[in-house]
């Protein structure tokens, strides 16, 4: 019997070194093959030890500035949206630093580090002031500290369902557990990110950018996300110091589709729903002159799913700043 149980075992650990030596080997043939096979689409900027990647499209003023969230596809969501408003003004989106197709560097992922990178990469791209910031999700954290420094050369902020500072006080911590740097580092080394990750996004073309470039892209360089991520408890304190932007004009564009916490367990929906609603509203105190648009048959990614929300918001803003 014990010959017998040790041969199971045996096999058992031999049948998962296997696999892992698959999965690990198929990662890294994934990665050499997304790397030959699709080079970056903007250019590069030395922002202080690192390079960043940002894409220019358009002309004039103002500029419209596209900050991601935390997404391993950097600046590619924007895609719909910024391809549309290129064609009436300046735009920039970009990787942040160990995102896509940008070096990680040294400097720290806390907001004012992320300000910085930002600032140096408009300055050097230079690109014409003022500008107008369009942020998703996390960037409802790292923009503040941007917003407050360089509130002069800002005429305009639109906040697509983004974060709250005080929503990791608010939100059920089942929902709000952060995996350890070493299963982050696993998931990614293995291949586990690039499986998981959805081959076609909702609302989109199979060969739309975000699909083909983004999902075979994206899990090669995963280092600034795992940090974004392992250190989001220390960007919401720092933005929750920042609590308005004067009289910057803000739009807040939520999410409000009715099914768009069906992917959480049952027993968390209302209640995800209403916090997340409340938190959305209280980001209208920012600014003495505020708005807030409810894109309704929309998720999380609002300038997926119905860009054309985002795209006329910012075109009023534009219309706005040149009268």
């Amino acid at each position: 019997m014990k010959k017998w149980l040790k041969r199971i075992s045996l096999g058992i650990v031999s049948l998962v070194i296997a696999l892992l030596a698959i999965t690990f080997t198929y990662e890294q043939a994934s990665r050499l093959i997304a790397k030959n096979n699709y080079s970056p689409e903007g250019e590069f900027v030395d922002v202080g030890g690192h390079r960043l990647h940002f894409l220019r499209q358009g002309s004039g003023g103002p500029t419209v500035v596209f900050e991601s969230g935390l997404d391993a596809r950097g600046h590619i969501p924007w895609y719909k949206v910024e391809a549309a408003v290129s064609r009436s003004t300046s735009t920039v989106s970009y990787d942040r630093a160990g995102v896509l197709w940008s070096e990680r560097g040294n400097k720290a992922k806390n907001g004012e580090a992320m300000s910085e990178d930002l600032a140096a990469l408009l300055e050097q791209g230079n690109f014409p002031k003022p500008y107008i910031l369009v942020g998703h999700s996390l960037a409802g954290l790292t923009l503040r500290p941007f917003i407050t420094k360089y509130a002069e050369d800002i005429a305009a902020v639109v906040l697509v369902d983004t974060s709250h500072p005080d929503q990791l006080n608010r939100i059920p911590s089942e929902l709000n557990q952060t995996p350890p740097r070493w299963l982050l580092n696993m998931v990614s080394l293995f291949g586990i990110v690039r499986f998981t990750m959805p081959s076609i996004f909702p609302n989109t073309n199979a060969d739309d950018r975000i699909n083909v470039v983004g999902v075979s892209i994206g899990p090669n360089n995963l280092s600034g996300s795992f940090d974004e991520m392992e250190n989001i408890g220390a960007l919401a304190e720092e933005a929750s110091k920042i609590t308005s932007f004067g009289n910057i004009p803000v739009v807040v564009i939520t999410g409000a589709s009715p099914t768009r916490n069906d992917i959480m367990p049952e027993q968390f929906r209302d209640d995800m729903t209403r916090i997340w609603n409340e938190l959305q509203a209280d980001q209208l105190n920012l600014s003495t002159d505020s708005q807030q648009i409810l894109a309704m048959e929309s998720g999380h990614y609002v300038q997926v799913d119905e860009p054309d929300i985002v795209i006329s918001a910012i075109l009023d803003l534009i219309a706005k700043v040149r009268n």
